[in-house]
């Protein structure tokens, strides 16, 4: 007796009988007619049920009529021992005639761990052999897996090359698995420029997963074939695709990877987004990730962890993705990469987005004028443990270049942030922008980065900053009168004695809101050491002479500065 999993009934070019196949009595069958051939094709299938193999008959019959592949399907419960299936009337330009039967077990006596109907995809003419079209047979497959009332239902691709040339598509489905052998060893190669893979077509599709692909496309697609994406999103209408998860797969030589549909003006959302552990290699020209909806409706939830974006050719951020709500990118890495007409990562109007533990190494820029890199514009967004480096300690540009910036209404907190490389022109290397910029603590700056973003980010657009490097520092001062800027360390400290009366100058431009000085003074000696804060706040203070003391100034704007405390120490 057969055991539950798909056969082939029959193959055949004509009228032929296929050889019986016996099965259990309370097996749920779903039978897939598909005819292939080229031009108009036309088959009639009988499906035929028996208990003794001599007396036959009829459960279905299934008509297939018009440009090939066509395909025809049925799905039944019985209790015939025997099943077959009979072919006639088969018309068409090397038509030919495969009659597939998947079994399963009544919902009730599935006893599979994980509930999942497999379904093999050898068994519907699927060859990875690298030299086989395996269009037909793979949309052949899907149609089958898609059709068993199992709600755990995984489709099993075999390993070594399956070429396509044309598009997988997946109407409104859910809960199904599309899974290779490994990325390693299963590779799906699209023959056909400017042509999807897969293509999700049905509103409401959700909790489904790819896994282990590695997808190419025969030829690297450049950034005028936008169709040239490997699973494309596309409703036709503007709702919603959800709780989906793509993970250990491999992309290249696409335009996008990831995406959903750009043209009309339907472009639908997706929510509930996995994306883990997959490579996204230089030769593709577009996106890795993009999602884009048409209206303003939300995309919530985007898990984005561990992937690695090689950026060599592409003419799109890496990761575009708007008015998604609570985003997190955890250990995402961006190598190489031209941005002198683009950004690498973009997050636009996105509320509750963290980054953790990112980093970009060896982008470069030839180009003059002011360029960002990671962009989120009127996104809020907390960046932990972020990192741009140059691994040859070069970064080329002409122009400016700021790493993060939350411009146009954005809110950006920075902890932990190390920048290295240094700048081989002209132009400013600027760690952090934004609108409105909260706690920036563990700035590291090397090479040509600003060791302190404080003197180019005056007025509102300064963060009140805790730390911009390791420890605040203290600056040591001699017996030596003192002018500080905005740039200088916190602690100013005088422990030498004073030879004559000093004083202390605080700055009076680039003022940061928020921004603290501590003035202390444990040197004695028969002289004042007098702080002048320079406005009209008038909050000058005198430590007095043979004295020691401190006092605590903070920052308010462009007002100037005021006490915060101050006073003597023994």
């Amino acid at each position: 007796m057969a055991s539950y999993g798909l056969y082939t009934l029959l193959t055949a070019t004509g009228t032929a009988t296929g050889t019986e196949l016996t099965t259990g009595n309370n097996d749920q069958r779903t039978f897939q007619a598909v005819c292939t051939g080229s031009g108009s094709v036309t088959a009639t299938v009988t499906l035929e049920g028996s208990l003794d193999k001599t007396n036959w008959v009829t459960i279905a019959t299934l008509s297939l009529s018009g440009t090939a592949p066509q395909t025809s399907s049925y799905e039944h419960t019985s209790a015939w021992t025997y099943i077959r299936a009979r072919t006639s009337g088969v018309t068409g330009t090397s038509a030919t005639v495969n009659v597939y039967v998947a079994l399963n077990r009544k919902r009730e006596e599935r006893i599979s761990d994980d509930g999942a109907s497999f379904v093999d995809a050898a068994n519907f003419g699927v060859v990875a052999d690298g030299v086989t079209d395996n269009t037909a047979s793979l949309q052949a497959a899907v149609d089958v897996m898609l059709l068993s009332p199992n709600s755990g239902r995984r489709l099993c691709l075999p390993s070594g090359t399956i070429l396509v040339s044309g598009t997988i598509t997946i109407p409104t489905s859910q809960g199904w698995v599309i899974e290779g052998a490994s990325r390693g060893s299963t590779k799906i190669i699209q023959q056909t420029s400017n042509t999807p893979v897969f293509k999700l077509t049905g509103n409401l599709t959700n909790n489904f997963r790819f896994s282990d692909i590695y997808f190419e496309y025969a030829s690297a697609q450049s950034s005028s074939n936008t169709n040239a994406i490997f699973i494309l999103f596309d409703s036709g209408t503007d709702t919603t695709i959800y709780n989906f998860v793509i993970e250990h797969c491999s992309f290249n030589k696409c335009f996008r990877a990831i995406a959903t549909a750009e043209s009309g003006s339907t472009r639908l959302a997706v929510w509930g987004v996995t994306i883990r552990e997959c490579d996204f290699f230089g030769d593709m020209s577009g996106a890795g990730v993009w999602f884009k909806p048409s209206t303003s409706i939300g995309q919530p939830i985007f898990n984005l962890d561990r992937l690695y974006f090689r950026c060599d050719n592409a003419t799109e951020p890496s990761i575009y993705i708007t008015v998604g709500q609570n985003v997190t990118l955890r250990n995402v890495e961006f190598n190489l990469g031209n941005y002198d007409s683009k950004q690498q990562l973009w997050l636009e109007s996105c509320e509750a987005v963290t980054l953790i533990g990112c980093r970009s190494e060896d982008p470069y820029f030839t180009t003059s004028g002011t360029k960002v890199l990671w962009n989120f514009p009127a996104s809020q967004v907390t960046a932990i443990g972020s990192q741009i480096t140059a691994g040859s300690g070069v970064i080329n540009t002409a122009g400016s270049v700021t790493f993060l910036q939350a411009a146009t209404g954005g809110y950006l907190q920075i902890v932990g942030l190390h920048c290295n490389g240094t700048n081989s022109n002209s132009g400013a290397l600027i760690p952090y922008q934004a609108g409105t910029l909260g706690v920036v603590t563990g700035y590291v700056a090397g090479g040509g980065w600003l060791a302190d973003p404080r003197t180019s980010l005056g007025g509102t657009s300064a963060p009140r900053l805790n730390s911009y490097k390791a420890g605040d520092g203290v600056h040591t001062r001699g017996d030596a009168d003192v002018t500080l800027t905005i740039a200088d360390l916190k602690y100013q400290y005088f422990n030498t004695t004073l030879t004559a009366n000093r004083t202390v100058n605080l700055p009076t431009t680039n003022l940061v809101d928020g921004y603290e000085f501590v003035i202390q003074r444990t040197g004695l000696g028969a002289f004042t050491l007098t702080i002048n804060d320079g406005s009209a706040t008038n909050q000058d203070y005198t430590i007095a002479s043979a004295t020691k003391g401190f006092v605590h100034y903070r920052c308010i704007g462009s007002s100037g500065w005021i006490i915060t405390a101050a006073g003597t120490l023994s």
